[in-house]
């Protein structure tokens, strides 16, 4: 009998699955919406990476082919296929064994379809095509399949299902159903616990040397782990191993460090006394005491890896890729902390922050993501649309709003007061967050390549934009305007019912309209009226198809998934000849800063044309120490002229002074010019990641 928490889980997950507001974009297809929504949880918390979506269901010999999601790491030699059987009802009918036997076997089929399929036999433009393309190029290198079935309906087995996977290749079966997901999402850190029996596991306990007892908090233990074990639990878990940020971390700099893989290949024995070893924390573990006397550790529960991460993923390539014969020989020092259940949510992220303070990098990371990810959570909670009816809720850990709503919902009123204030539909999280922001920054290839390389690159840029800074009031309204503009876009993709390639028919078409309008849409606006503007809308809807369509053929047979992730691609796009319609022309002009310097300025005799207005635009869109670089970039290149190096410093002093100075007419054009001109040459872009100029 399921009980009531994870019914009001399904009522929820199937109240945002049915919403035609809440951002999914799988209008014929709720199957797809589920899989999204499911496969996002499970790349959050490890356990996949990310995937494409699509709904496969083709015949093939005597039988047939089913997928609904896939990806490969090729890099971890790793293969990710889910099925998904999605019932949308308040009670359905348990999945039993062989329900999930025929699912599996289904997906399972999918890699002899691939094998047997010629490419020229499949439409270009089709997700099928992406899947079976992506799965050809990545069989020489697979060593592992991860089969992850996931169900809106319980799973009641009383034996396993018996399912074999391809010769020479790990099978690992996932089982994913209602009350499984109720329970990951009800979890602060989004996934399940990981439970680890040693002696089960590997014959043996782990030595350790524990910390005499000396705080209510923790308790600490030393041991030295086998490079075998390692590679081992790496295997099976994978990214689940990992606290939340040294994943990100990882996505970023890369999972194998070549010094690390060195010393494993060829000099295995010193591991030990070369490498800085690994810190972990648990939620509770067992000591006992062997025939020596040695404590030792039996099992563990909730191990996460806090810092070592590149460690553990190097020796796991040693052993899988390199074929490491002396992987015996390796052992690695490791520092275990058991964190009392009280003390759980506050001290793990502190124990992960400060034991990769090592790396220069990484303390900002922690201190800026934490801060910057707590204030939108606050403004959110804080700042009401106006009209004061309804707020947006940010999930800064997914589930957030289950576990609200559940807090609030005492009696059906206060129930309903609570879903009418914060709309089910006007929730956000993370990576949604980093998708409506670096759409609009121009960046969709970003986008495109899946949540979490997005939340990734979003974090690091904003680290570098603003540094330490804390988002303010404006900051969220803007951020707010951007999402209600992505989540209209999403809205006409499915009024569009494309086929396949929606997302990125979004993410694009979003970035196209900040290009083509050269930012000059008020974004204070939108969050007014708490809409787009029917010019916005007019626009999103007209261009998005020829967006889509330019896509698809520029991809010239090449996967259009992987196609819409280069950058390329966005090059090729934001040249369309599309053309901003007279109706937002007027729409931008109202908005549009005037010159407030210059005679004409100060006659108040300013006429302007819409060429004038984009120019001002570009001018302003630049910020101060961009403007200061180009001046000292002009000058040590020689490729400015004297007053070209001149304008650019008058600019910066402009942007300095908060643009208080609006530019003439006359200046914008020149000054645009050069913007354009180094735009053209990917000046503007690599002198930006340069250090801060100073004089």
């Amino acid at each position: 009998m399921i009980d009531s928490s994870v019914q009001e889980f399904r009522y929820q997950l199937l109240s945002d699955i049915s919403d035609p507001d809440n951002g999914n974009l799988s209008e014929e297809y709720p199957v797809e919406r589920f899989t999204e929504y499911v496969t996002a949880m499970l790349s959050e918390s490890g356990a996949s990476f990310d995937l494409s979506i699509g709904h496969i269901e083709r015949q093939f010999g005597a039988g047939s082919v089913r997928c609904d999601a896939w990806g490969a790491d090729l890099s971890e030699g790793r293969l990710d296929l889910v099925v998904s059987d999605y019932f949308g009802v308040d009670n359905p009918e348990a999945i039993n064994k062989s329900d999930l036997e025929s699912s599996l076997k289904r997906a399972l089929r999918l890699l002899d379809f691939c094998k047997k399929t010629q490419l020229s036999e499949i439409e270009p433009s089709s997700k099928t095509y992406d899947c079976v393309s992506l799965i050809k190029e990545s069989l020489g290198s697979i060593g592992q399949i991860r089969l992850h079935y996931v169900t809106d309906s319980e799973i009641s087995l009383r034996e396993e299902p018996e399912i074999e996977g391809p010769a020479g290749i790990d099978l690992q079966i996932h089982k994913w159903d209602i009350v499984r997901l109720s329970r990951a999402q009800a979890s602060d850190t989004n996934q399940e616990r990981i439970e680890i029996d040693l002696v089960e596991r590997f014959g043996r306990g782990l030595p350790c040397l524990s910390m005499p007892g000396n705080s209510d908090e923790y308790s600490g233990y030393l041991a030295i782990l086998p490079g075998e074990w390692l590679a081992d639990l790496y295997e099976e878990y994978a990214g689940r191993l990992m606290e939340l940020n040294v994943r990100s971390f990882l996505q970023q700099k890369g999972k194998v460090n070549k010094g690390i893989r060195n010393t494993i290949l060829n000099e295995p024995s010193r591991f030990l006394a070369y490498n800085n070893g690994i810190s972990a924390t648990v939620e509770s573990l067992n000591v006992e005491k062997n025939e020596s006397g040695q404590e030792v550790i039996t099992s563990m529960r909730g191990l996460q890896i806090v810092n070592g991460g590149q460690t553990v993923a190097s020796i796991h390539r040693a052993k899988k890729a390199d074929r490491c014969p002396h992987l015996d020989r390796v052992a690695v020092q490791a520092k275990i902390t058991k964190v009392n259940p009280e003390s759980l949510d506050e001290l793990v992220p502190q124990i992960s922050r400060y034991s990769n303070t090592q790396n220069k990098v990484n303390e900002a990371d922690f201190a800026a993501n934490d801060s910057f990810h707590v204030e939108i959570e606050r403004l959110s909670q804080t700042v009401w649309a106006p009209g004061q009816q309804f707020k947006w809720f940010y999930e800064r850990a997914r589930g957030q709003y289950q576990v609200a709503k559940s807090r609030a919902s005492t009696t059906p009123a206060k129930r309903r007061q609570f879903e009418s204030i914060n709309p089910s539909n006007r929730k956000f999280v993370k990576t949604d967050l980093a998708r409506y922001q670096n759409a609009w920054a121009q960046l969709p290839y970003i986008v495109s390549r899946g949540a979490q390389k997005n939340f990734v690159h979003y974090m690091s840029k904003l680290k570098q934009e603003r540094k330490n800074e804390i988002p303010d009031i404006d900051f969220y309204k803007d951020l707010i305007a951007k999402t209600i503009i992505f989540k209209k876009a999403e809205s006409i993709a499915r009024q569009h019912a494309f086929s396949a390639y929606r997302a990125n028919a979004v993410a694009y078409t979003v970035a196209l309209l900040s290009h083509k309008t050269y930012g000059r849409i008020v974004l204070k606006d939108i969050w007014d009226r708490q809409e787009v503007t029917p010019s916005i809308n007019k626009v999103l809807y007209d261009w998005m198809p020829d967006v889509l369509e330019r896509i698809v053929e520029t991809a010239e047979g090449r996967n259009v998934t992987e196609w819409a992730k280069n950058e390329q691609c966005w090059k090729v796009i934001k040249e369309m000849e599309l053309v901003v319609p007279e109706e937002l022309e007027v729409e931008l002009a109202e908005g549009d800063h005037l010159p407030t310097v210059g005679a004409d300025a100060r006659k108040g005799k300013v006429t302007m044309t819409s060429e004038d207005r984009k120019n001002i635009a570009v001018t302003m869109g630049l910020e101060a120490d961009t403007w200061w670089k180009i001046t000292k970039w002009g000058q040590e290149k020689g490729e400015l002229s004297d007053f070209q190096c001149s304008l650019a410093t008058t600019m910066a002093g402009y942007a300095l002074g908060g643009w208080v100075k609006v530019p003439s007419v006359k200046q914008a054009k020149h000054a645009a010019k050069i913007v354009f001109d180094l735009q053209e040459r990917g000046i503007i872009d690599s002198i930006a990641e340069e250090e801060t100029y100073t004089d």
